[in-house]
């Protein structure tokens, strides 16, 4: 089997830096800006219905954009760049202390010094959604109170200014007016195992084993004697499950494609295993890899019910995506590894 050239090593790359990465960051700076201005308009008349409905739009939009580049944070050009304010998984007991300590003002160089688990996009999910699912009138009621409605909606606008300090460096590192990773991370193009063809194949691999055990697994009881786990879910504050997981299979795909969900046509990781996949005994590794990618997408949108009932209504259907996941991971972990030499 002949090795793949640099030129074309550099040619897919070139499609996922310019196409998916540096896009990708773009999209989420505007989104958190996005973030900000319908924060701070609801926080103006927080019993806006309207207000409400649109705050939550763009929060949602905010966390999937993350979801889009949160395969890159662990790109070796971002080695130096801590990501842990934007997702940690919130420590509810301690925000809630936050809230009820009314002699500390809630602001950004307050929110700055917290811990990661007292911020990022899950943590404004939790202030925001709280137990109502989505509901407008049980939200509305979490900001009632004068004084605590206030600090809710407070702490809301600091969490999403501190945001923009994520969004506004990743576009700086990654952009060629900036830092210009995007150049390195092209010019990366060795076979070893620190070359970007390298890096992103395994990041890939790690993103759809966290996506099969966390987002669908754990939730679903794999590993725990089939007894569903509700709290496991992402999302679960919002019902946004099957939204986010869908947000970080696009990165899947665009780094797959090399183009970003929604854009027109490039070449990515698929132009390589065409390559060699062409002289091997399996020709058909590349489509088939797009195919099982689309089966997550079709088998998460079959699942008619929001996941915190799913689990126990549907479980067959939430099975099924989780083997479809494993499928994938094996083909990702096994075949195409295998097929590009890694």
């Amino acid at each position: 089997m002949e090795p793949i050239s640099i030129s074309d090593r550099r040619k897919a790359l070139a499609a996922i830096g310019y196409n998916v990465i540096t896009p990708s960051y773009v999209d989420f700076q505007n989104s958190v800006n996005g973030l900000i201005a319908e924060t701070a308009a609801f926080a103006d008349n927080t019993t806006d219905h309207r207000k409400l409905n649109r705050l939550k739009e763009v929060w949602l939009q905010c966390a999937i954009s993350w979801k889009r580049i949160s395969l890159f944070e662990s790109n070796p050009a971002n080695s130096q760049f801590i990501f842990d304010g934007i997702y940690g998984t919130p420590d509810t007991l301690e925000v809630k202390k936050i809230l009820n300590n009314i002699e500390q003002n809630i602001d950004s160089s307050y929110i700055q010094g917290l811990n990661p688990n007292c911020k990022g996009i899950q943590t404004y999910e939790y202030l925001l959604f709280g137990q109502s699912k989505g509901d407008n009138a049980t939200i509305l009621e979490l900001f009632a109170d004068e004084i605590h409605g206030r600090r809710r909606s407070d702490y809301l606008l600091s969490l999403s200014k501190s945001l923009k300090y994520y969004a506004d460096r990743g576009i700086y590192k990654w952009s060629a007016g900036g830092e210009d990773y995007v150049n390195k991370f092209i010019q990366a193009d060795g076979a070893g195992s620190d070359g970007s063809i390298s890096v992103l194949v395994n990041q890939m691999e790690r993103h759809i084993s966290l996506i099969k055990s966390e987002r669908v697994g754990r939730p679903l009881g794999i590993n725990n004697g089939g007894q569903p786990q509700v709290n496991a879910l992402d999302g679960k504050w919002s019902n946004k499950c099957a939204e986010l997981l869908l947000g970080e299979m696009d990165a899947i795909l665009a780094v797959y494609l090399g183009h970003k969900v929604g854009s027109v046509n490039y070449t990515g990781l698929n132009l390589l295993v065409n390559i060699v996949s062409a002289n091997s005994n399996n020709p058909s590794l590349s489509s088939e890899i797009e195919n099982h990618i689309d089966s997550v997408y079709s088998k998460t949108l079959s699942i008619s019910t929001p996941f915190d009932r799913a689990l126990f209504s549907d479980r067959e259907s939430v099975n099924e995506l989780y083997q479809e996941l494993e499928t994938l991971e094996g083909l990702i972990k096994n075949d195409m590894k295998q097929a590009l030499g890694l």
